[in-house]
């Protein structure tokens, strides 16, 4: 197998030269056209033997690139791969190049202006995410979004409406009717020309006062809504969900829930409690929605949609794909609670945990071992500490092993972003089985260790898998 496919124009062949060598002196295996296309080989043959055999691949972007047939051949190639067997694709800048349209929603790198030292050890890092150590969670470098954007707080904080092109009819409505009572609110109705989509999303959803989701059947089969969704979790920023029309979602099904499936708007009730939250926002003093929020109800009218298991793990493969391992994380839990059928509760009893499929399991730590190359996964947390006995003292035990705390008296972090910061470089971390819903309850480490207790116990059961 090739570590590494790398992809370019001729006309960077010296950046990418300098690139391909700090990456093969990490002894990494890396495929350049320069290197090992000899003298009467057919090109085409050996470029495509090669993409088959890669598990990574970069593609070099610069003006020359972008006017080079064969580069977005190459790249076109590339992309079809991660979509089709999860070979990650990381693009990376040179030259003068701006970002392409084609490479806005993965997370990238930019190479341009670098000294020898400054690529060097953005070579180094590109090899960390191949070889599988964690990347370091927490907001994502500005490096990988627009250039010259970064994510600057906006002013005002916003209520965000998250929707589907599909829904945008409603989604309109409710943001005329939430200025018209004054309330700052962004939707993607703002985004300018020019603007990177995701991006600008991500700036808003990081301090959004909340985060209202319109809830339909094509929001279910969205990725964009998911990453929305996760992206509001890692920053605490708790989801008002709105049912349109369908199922409730299901990241979102242990939430109470707006019903607008016969069109109604949000009346004054919902808008104070929106007000109530803005308020306390320009004031300094945020107060958290699940606070002001109605409890879920005990009986929801409308059913929870379930994600068959292809289709979950499709959409966990993606997010491990992009180098996503928080939002995959979350991905996880919520999977697990599907197969468990807990989605309305947010947590699994421990009694639960007889009720997921060991392919459920095994499916899913499948993903983690191959994305992570064995660095996570339940494989690798059975091998670091396995459940002896349903006992407090074992789930501290298997908490320190993981490196989710440090001792046995020690609290573990209550905010999930800040928890996850500890995930640098430790095999093992995930799956962490969290879920920030839970947070906002004063029980959310009890829910958690019942969960972990669930999970766990129930790999022993698993018996293909080493101990």
């Amino acid at each position: 197998m090739i570590d590494i496919f790398v992809s370019y124009a001729r006309a960077d062949a010296a950046v990418t030269e300098i690139l391909a060598g700090r990456l093969v002196e990490r002894s990494l295996t890396v495929f350049l056209d320069e290197w090992h296309i000899g003298p009467g080989e057919i090109v085409v043959h050996r470029l495509e033997q090669a993409l088959r055999e890669s598990r990574n691949g970069i593609v070099v972007i610069s003006e020359a690139a972008l006017r080079s047939p064969r580069a977005m051949e190459e790249y076109a190639a590339l992309l079809t791969a991660s979509t089709s067997r999860g070979l990650r694709l990381i693009p990376v800048l040179v030259g003068n190049a701006e970002l392409p349209p084609f490479a806005h929603e993965r997370v990238w790198r930019d190479l341009r202006g670098l000294s020898p030292r400054e690529l060097a050890a953005r070579a180094d890092e590109l090899a960390d995410i191949v070889e599988g150590r964690s990347p370091s969670p927490g907001p994502r470098p500005e490096d990988e979004l627009e250039p010259g954007s970064g994510l600057t707080e906006p002013d005002p904080h916003n209520l965000v409406v998250c929707h589907v092109g599909a829904d945008r009819d409603y989604a309109d409505r409710l943001v005329r009717l939430l200025r018209a009572e004054s309330l700052p609110v962004w939707w993607r109705g703002d985004l300018r020309p020019g603007d990177v989509r995701f991006t600008q999303i991500r700036r808003q959803l990081r301090h959004a006062v909340a985060v209202l989701v319109l809830m339909s059947p094509a929001a279910q089969g969205s990725d964009e809504i998911t990453r929305m969704i996760i992206e509001a979790e890692l920053h605490a920023r708790h989801p008002v969900p709105i049912l349109l029309k369908g199922p409730r979602h299901y990241q979102l099904a242990h939430l109470w829930y707006f019903d607008a499936r016969h069109g109604e708007l949000p009346g004054p009730a919902e808008l104070a409690i929106l007000r109530q939250l803005h308020e306390a926002d320009v004031r300094g003093t945020p107060v958290a929605p699940g606070e002001v929020l109605p409890p879920p109800f005990a009986e929801p009218a409308v059913a929870t949609v379930r994600l068959p298991l292809p289709a979950s793990l499709s959409r966990l493969a993606r997010l491990l794909a992009d180098g996503d391992l928080l939002g995959a994380d979350l991905f996880t839990t919520v999977a697990l609670l599907d197969a468990a059928d807990r989605l309305d509760s947010g947590f699994l009893q421990v009694r639960d945990g007889r009720s997921i499929p060991l392919r459920v399991l095994a499916g899913i730590d499948a993903l983690w071992a191959e994305h992570t190359q064995g660095a996570q996964g339940f494989r690798r947390q059975r091998r670091q500490a396995e459940m002896s006995r349903d006992t407090h003292t074992e789930v501290r035990r298997l908490q320190r092993a993981l490196g989710w705390r440090d001792a046995s008296n020690e609290p573990v972090e209550r905010h999930y972003g800040r928890f996850a910061e500890r995930a640098d470089g430790w095999p093992g971390f995930f799956p962490t089985l969290r879920n920030p819903h839970s947070e906002r309850h004063l029980n959310w480490y009890d829910r958690w260790t019942d969960t972990v207790r669930a999970v766990h116990l129930r790999l022993r059961d698993w018996k293909d898998s080493p101990s």
